[in-house]
């Protein structure tokens, strides 16, 4: 816009230059002119749309579990074994969603950056009550039971169910620190199970102690038990 013109000067001054002009040389004045503007409310209006979509169809996550230093069978789908749990436990899948936080290791041994990432990585879910179960190996679960991460299973787990696997030989007792309770039973072994590829490696099952969804956490345990 001139120095000193109006707004209504300005518009005046376009039309006077559009007069006569056919609507393809219009069309080009238009882009020439207003392109740098148009750009950027039509990224605008995408993002924005974009985000208000995503706001609108975000499905609440009902049981979140984390695999840490477990090899995988190779047909495993975890999207796939996600959506089929949901529909199992019969939980609204349109509303709702289970997450399997897979390809997660930690190597205390090598201590490279990729192992920091990952133990802050699951700190912060477990700090943020982001995760309800973890699947994990012997040296995970000794270097992060003391700290209080797994909840106590006589609390969470039905009695008989407790019974069955106490009586299979199936469930690992810790002493928890801070509390006076002695030896808990604070995981379970699931290496059995059809989701990983090898039977001798050991595989513990352990609800997070501040879970937000500790019974779709069992129910998790029993769905993944289902074919063992």
């Amino acid at each position: 816009m001139a120095a000193g013109n109006s707004v209504n000067d300005e518009i005046k001054e376009q039309r006077q230059k559009l007069k006569g002009k056919s609507p393809k040389e219009k069309f080009a004045y238009f882009w020439e002119y207003y392109k740098i503007h148009t750009l950027i409310t039509l990224l605008v209006l995408i993002f924005g749309g974009n985000f208000i979509y995503t706001i609108a169809t975000r499905k609440d996550i009902v049981m979140e579990a984390a695999f840490v230093n477990m090899v995988l069978a190779e047909e495993f789908d975890s999207e796939q074994e996600a959506a089929d749990f949901v529909s199992w436990a019969g939980i609204d899948s349109k509303e709702c969603e289970a997450v399997l936080d897979t390809g997660i290791y930690i190597d205390y041994d090598g201590g490279d950056e990729y192992t920091a990432v990952n133990i802050q990585k699951v700190m912060a879910m477990v700090s943020a009550r982001a995760l309800d179960v973890i699947l994990t190996d012997d040296s995970y679960l000794e270097q992060t039971a003391d700290q209080g991460y797994f909840a106590d299973l006589t609390e969470v787990l039905p009695e008989e169910m407790i019974a069955s696997f106490e009586e299979q030989g199936k469930l690992l007792y810790w002493d928890i620190p801070d509390d006076d309770k002695g030896e808990v039973p604070i995981a379970v072994d699931v290496r059995d199970s059809s989701f990983f590829l090898s039977h001798e490696v050991p595989a513990w099952f352990c609800i997070v102690s501040n879970a937000e969804h500790p019974d779709n956490g069992v129910k998790f345990l029993e769905y993944m038990l289902l074919d063992e």
